[in-house]
């Protein structure tokens, strides 16, 4: 796809899976249904700013109408950024390799009062 600028899901649950190596200028609203976005394969940085909402490493647009978040094959964080921010559903770390004791995912809550 070139030339998008935002992609919008429909109404039945949507997947949205973010590519290793391109950053999408866009962004994504999952809007009806239960959503899921799919980190890419590198050291991710979540940010949940609002209920379903928020930005993530490589969605430079942003997410909104997500209710699910799944890192990729690397380290994630997963930052709640002030009182309203939400997810309604799951956060999953994602499935990465961990070699010689290195390799974690983490949430943060500090934000969250």
């Amino acid at each position: 796809f070139e030339g998008f600028t935002r992609l919008v899901g429909g109404t039945a649950q949507d997947i949205f899976r973010l590519h290793d190596a391109i950053d999408f200028s866009g962004s994504i609203d999952g809007a009806a249904g239960s959503d899921t976005l799919i980190g890419s394969n590198r050291v991710n940085g979540w940010s949940i700013d609002d209920v379903n909402a928020g930005g993530v490493t490589g969605l430079v647009g942003g997410y909104s109408g997500i209710e699910n978040l799944t890192g990729g094959a690397n380290d994630g964080s997963f930052v709640f950024t002030s009182s309203s921010a939400n997810i309604s559903g799951l956060i999953d770390g994602g499935g990465h390799v961990v070699e010689k004791g290195n390799g974690m995912d983490w949430i943060d809550f500090i934000l969250w009062a």
